[in-house]
């Protein structure tokens, strides 16, 4: 994970979004590249369109996604699902599914700790 370059880290989350979001044309601007937790990082700098017109006018939108590296490099989730990557790097064949299940965890700790306090 400390040797990533911007571009490997940019051809993986290109091809995340090619294969599994299904976006017409995908590259990298700017990309940056931030440590959040052990075995976790902060992907920002990919410009997608997902329909024709922002293609063809260049209305492209950026995203910042989670990495995550237990046995391999593999995009996690977008950064606002995973409360911009907090998260332990997980360990089970389901990798975004157990990041989710830990901010949910996180989320309910915080409210619990809110309750408390009233």
């Amino acid at each position: 994970m400390e040797s990533l370059s911007p571009e490997d880290a940019c051809l993986v989350v290109e091809g995340h979004y090619m294969k599994w979001a299904t976006v017409l044309t995908a590259e990298c601007r700017s990309v940056t590249l931030e440590a959040t937790r052990p075995g976790v990082v902060k992907f920002r700098g990919l410009v997608v369109a997902d329909a024709w017109d922002d293609a063809l006018l260049g209305g492209l939108r950026p995203d910042a996604v989670s990495f995550e590296e237990p046995t391999g490099l593999g995009v996690a989730g977008f950064s606002h699902q995973l409360l911009d990557c907090q998260f332990d790097a997980p360990t089970g064949p389901e990798p975004a599914k157990e990041a989710l299940a830990q901010v949910e965890q996180l989320r309910r700790a915080w409210m619990d700790d809110a309750f408390a306090a009233v």
